[in-house]
């Protein structure tokens, strides 16, 4: 078993990853908290550092540690064990975030969670490009003709999406419509994951 038994409080449990506590000395860890008189898990990993400020939770002493992994195998089956190693080694990324200090150990799933946004926001940025320009490719040869029309060779205006805003085109409103949603996705994953616009081509 991977688990170590870190707090207890009346019949629960506070267990982390036995590669997490190496040492006596440990920042911060994730935590699950467990029930042995149910046998069940009570809460998935969490900061142990404000899982102990926030609750009454008395720590193990080593000694004693090998006896609660023992009430662990005796309410839990190898399958449930499994499950809560598993909760612990591939937290998701708002589980990692919880922690007042982030074990070497989860630094790069950390980056690779944050990796995935910034992917996605590439993506959706080059999809946004993408239906703009069919958007205007559509809008000239349609509602704004006349302008198109105005155009000579070599001539260069640089459109926005401001230029379609008034479109009495249905079809020209819902592709507005979408990127203006993918806009407002791609600033809301940018706030949530502290990450700069600036770098990406917008």
């Amino acid at each position: 078993m991977n688990l170590v038994p870190l707090y207890k409080a009346n019949n629960n449990l506070l267990v982390g990853l036995a590669e997490d506590h190496l040492t006596d000395i440990v920042n911060d860890s994730l935590v699950v908290e467990l029930n042995l008189k149910k046998g069940e898990i009570v809460n998935g990993p969490w900061s142990g550092q404000k899982k102990i400020k926030f609750g009454l939770y008395y720590p193990i002493e080593k000694e004693a540690r090998s006896e609660f992994l023992h009430k662990i195998e005796q309410a839990f089956s190898k399958q449930q064990i499994k499950e809560i190693e598993e909760l612990l080694l591939k937290p998701t990324k708002e589980e990692i975030e919880s922690l007042i200090w982030v074990p070497e150990r989860l630094k790069n799933l950390a980056n690779n969670y944050k990796n995935d946004i910034k992917d996605a926001i590439e993506r959706l940025i080059n999809i946004r490009h993408q239906i703009f320009e069919k958007a205007l490719n559509y809008a000239m040869k349609n509602e704004l003709r006349s302008i198109d029309e105005a155009f000579e060779d070599g001539d260069i205006f640089r459109f926005e999406l401001r230029h379609l805003d008034n479109a009495e085109d249905i079809n020209l409103q819902l592709l507005v419509d979408l990127i203006k949603k993918i806009e407002t996705t791609v600033e809301s994953l940018a706030n949530l994951n502290k990450i700069d616009l600036d770098k990406f081509d917008i």
